[in-house]
């Protein structure tokens, strides 16, 4: 069968998802169910040609997707895998008793085996069904069933469509089983798909729900992260708040006043006019230029003057300006400002 795998329809390839297995006590003696429900294997194998039925673990409804892999194969019989359906009424519980030893020719089932489709469910005959024979599956083959919303089933071999079956299998009163028959050289199958509609449904709708438990935790989050945000602008507002307002009182107090006592006004006079006298003196280790207001010119209004005139001096920086330190208030106000080595009065003598 490895040619016709690989000639399958892409089309009818059916993904890995189960969401169903066999049933764990609804079975043939002979059947062992293993790997959490999704395999099943004959005990004896080389003794048993039959008594190789097991059924899905629950009825499907609605649209079903099922395919089972041949896991193990060979043994000195004649005949193979067998698939199909069972129809069960609802109000009856399963009796093992009832188990098939072979399904083709039970009653209430429908089943594909090797190249006729013995369907005991509607059409109560035998007819010959398939592009294949089943009797040629071999070990990694793949046998699968598609059954519609209405009821109308589907037989797939490697992914490749056999064509319909039959129609309304689903019937009142009625659950819909699917049956794998382990006849013969077949010994072992798994269950490679498994899913009606309902389980999709209820799939999405959790996936949908977990979708929406995470957009509302991703909604939390950024509402946090914006509340962290504007917390941080509201710190980075007061710092700038903080700053102009700093700023604004570097503009407005007399932050260029500076303490009398750490100027030294020493003998060394280096000029005198009718607004002051200027001096050589010391202003902590460094000899700077002292201009000392004359006594007779202090008054409240000179004194305001002043103080604006060393506002405006403490903020202007010009290369062809001597450089303003500071003054003092107390008193008789000093201006201190670097010293030159020369002045503009001897300069001009020299020419």
């Amino acid at each position: 069968m490895s040619s016709k795998k690989e000639n399958s329809s892409e089309e009818y390839e059916l993904p890995p998802l189960v969401c169903f297995g066999y049933h764990k006590d609804y079975h043939s003696d002979q059947m062992c169910i293993a790997d959490n429900g999704t395999e099943a294997k004959k005990l004896y194998p080389e003794e048993f040609y039959a008594k190789g039925v097991v059924y899905s673990e629950r009825p499907v409804k609605s649209r079903v997707e099922f395919e089972v892999e041949v896991i193990s194969h060979g043994a000195p019989w004649s005949g193979n895998l067998k698939l199909g359906i069972m129809l069960h009424k609802s109000n009856k519980k399963l009796d093992r008793l009832k188990i098939p030893r072979y399904t083709p020719e039970c009653h209430n089932h429908c089943v594909w085996s090797t190249k006729k489709l013995h369907n005991n469910v509607t059409t109560m005959t035998e007819t010959a069904y398939g592009k294949v024979s089943l009797d040629d599956l071999e070990e990694g083959d793949r046998l699968g069933i598609i059954i519609t919303s209405e009821g109308v089933l589907h037989f797939l071999v490697n992914g490749e469509p056999q064509g319909i079956a039959t129609h309304d299998i689903y019937r009142e009163g009625h659950d819909v089983y699917v049956v794998v028959d382990h006849y013969a050289n077949c010994k072992a199958t798994r269950i490679t798909r498994a899913i009606t509609r309902e389980i999709q449904k209820a799939n999405c709708y959790q996936e949908l729900q977990q979708t929406k438990l995470e957009l509302q935790q991703t909604k939390r989050e950024i509402q946090e992260k914006n509340r962290e945000l504007q917390e941080k602008d509201r710190e980075l507002q007061k710092s700038r708040d903080a700053v102009h307002i700093y700023q604004q009182q570097v503009l407005t107090d007399d932050h260029w006043v500076i303490d009398k006592d750490e100027v030294t006004v020493t003998g060394v006079e280096l000029g005198r006019g009718s607004y002051a006298t200027v001096n050589v003196g010391i202003f902590r280790g460094l000899r700077v230029a002292v201009k000392s207001l004359h006594t007779i010119i202090i008054s409240d209004y000179n004194l305001a003057l002043f103080s604006r005139e060393m506002s405006i001096a403490s903020r202007v920086r010009h290369p062809n300006l001597v450089q303003f330190i500071g003054a003092t208030k107390v008193s008789n106000p000093l201006i201190l400002t670097e010293l030159m080595s020369t002045s503009l009065h001897k300069e001009l003598q020299k020419i």
